[in-house]
């Protein structure tokens, strides 16, 4: 009679790679570094505990007021805020309509916070 030989192996913990980097909101400069429309929005974390930017969002949402839409864009990208409008531009007539505009702000909102 022979022996059985024991075939238990420890698995190897998976490698992670060496270049990972951790996710924007994970860094510790006080900035969001937001993935957006093929650009890198900076959002101050600051910019997000504001009182004002709370009460144009809940304008927008129980109004529908589009005038406080611009406000809130500038509030949370500041100095990127003509850059990060033109990707709601459009081509043909150079003009940036109120449903881009609106959605522009909207879809930033969500990349800000995605489980929302």
């Amino acid at each position: 009679m022979t022996a059985a030989k024991s075939t238990t192996t420890k698995k190897a913990a998976p490698k992670q790679p060496a270049d990972r980097k951790p996710p924007a909101d994970e860094r510790d400069d006080g900035v969001l570094h937001v993935p957006f429309r093929g650009l890198t929005v900076d959002v101050p974390r600051e910019a997000l505990d504001d009182f004002e930017l709370i009460a144009d969002l809940a304008a927008f949402e129980r109004q529908g007021d589009l005038t406080v839409l611009p406000g809130v864009l500038d509030r949370l990208v500041g100095d990127q805020y003509r850059e990060v409008l033109e990707t709601a531009r459009d081509k043909s007539t150079g003009r940036i309509s109120l449903e881009a505009g609106a959605t522009l702000v909207q879809e930033l909102l969500g990349a800000l916070d995605p489980n929302s």
